[in-house]
């Protein structure tokens, strides 16, 4: 093995053709000499809908090469089922998706994914609609239990998910007449893992951090004021400021480092080391109230119906009982969590 490992993933349903499809250019690719310098691995997941249970347990059983070498992670659940391209992920993924829509061509279109993605958008001035992932599908044990970034994405439609219906000739009747969504997705999760496989310094989003942290700590008191009406996370909020300054600075700091002549090779596998380990931050050993297993304290599914995307999941577990019990316990679970972020960026601006 390499240093360290990008994954692409898929449920058993239509991306299944599309991940054959990118499996074989990578193959092809190296056989003509083109090596990614880290490992990509493909995985198919077996068990999905019944409880998400072959992937979360490959991931339990190498939870420690894991959290010594993965990089992130990309779930591809029914991602060619349809015309429309969408996407959510962790914030530091966030930026590699959509760079890589700008570069991939929508079908045979003249358009780019990103052109097709944002003329959908319902704030085009803001970009694309990208979502905040938290569960329901393969990913749930990388990002929610190992605190892996992780990423899911694809083309869908009028879908019938999981139906009798599901068939062919709906698929070539109404879904993806021309199959447009294969080639277009296998190429858009090829370049992702191609980018994080060959930089020399992780395309890792850190700023976002601290951008998406103000969003949903924003949410959360949102939430609890509904019940308790003075509720308020000023000093988090501050702390999630200082993490996007501190991103900032670090995306000054790597750009200086790697525009010079000769950029040394452990310092930018010592950085990339350090980022690997940024998203484990938010792992805690206590869990989640409504279950261990859930040790993220960033993302999770919802326990209600398993599907949802719950972002701080554990205050908004909380807010979901109406209850003031465990809020000051949980800010300073936050807040270790968050200072031991920042402090990590910081480290990262000294190398």
């Amino acid at each position: 093995h390499f240093d360290a490992w990008v994954y692409g993933a898929s449920d058993p349903n239509s991306g299944t053709a599309m991940l054959l499809t990118l499996a074989d250019a990578l193959g092809k690719l190296a056989k003509q000499g083109y090596r990614p310098k880290r490992t990509i691995k493909i995985a198919h997941w077996d068990a999905e809908e019944h409880g998400i249970i072959a992937s979360s347990e490959w991931v339990e059983q190498l939870r420690e090469e894991l959290n010594e070498k993965a990089i992130a992670y990309f779930n591809a659940d029914g991602a060619c089922s349809g015309l429309n391209f969408g996407g959510a992920s962790s914030p530091t993924l966030k930026s590699l998706m959509l760079d890589a829509t700008k570069d991939v061509q929508y079908g045979d279109s003249n358009q780019s994914v990103y052109e097709h993605w944002i003329s959908r958008s319902r704030t085009p001035e803001k970009g694309p609609d990208i979502g905040n992932l938290g569960g329901g599908s393969d990913h749930l044990a990388f990002y929610a239990h190992a605190g892996i970034p992780s990423l899911s994405a694809g083309m869908g439609g009028p879908t019938l998910y999981h139906s009798a219906y599901d068939s062919y000739h709906w698929y070539k009747t109404f879904a993806d007449p021309e199959f447009i969504s294969g080639p277009t997705v296998a190429r858009l999760f090829g370049l992702m893992a191609m980018r994080l496989a060959n930089a020399d310094v992780l395309p890792l989003d850190v700023k976002r951090y601290g951008q998406d942290l103000k969003m949903h700590l924003g949410n959360v008191v949102k939430e609890v004021r509904k019940y308790k009406a003075d509720y308020e996370l000023d000093g988090l909020i501050e702390l999630a400021s200082e993490i996007e300054m501190l991103g900032t600075d670090l995306d000054k700091r790597l750009s200086k480092k790697l525009s010079a002549k000769n950029p040394d090779a452990a310092s930018l596998a010592a950085i990339n080391k350090q980022m690997i380990a940024l998203e484990r931050f938010f792992l805690d050993e206590e869990g989640m109230a409504y279950g261990k297993w859930y040790q993220s304290l960033y993302a999770s599914s919802d326990p209600y119906s398993g599907y949802a995307s719950w972002m701080l999941p554990g205050f908004l577990y909380e807010a979901s009982l109406q209850s003031t019990e465990n809020l000051d316990k949980l800010e300073m679970r936050y807040r270790k969590a968050m200072e031991n972020l920042a402090a990590a960026i910081e480290g990262l601006l000294k190398q």
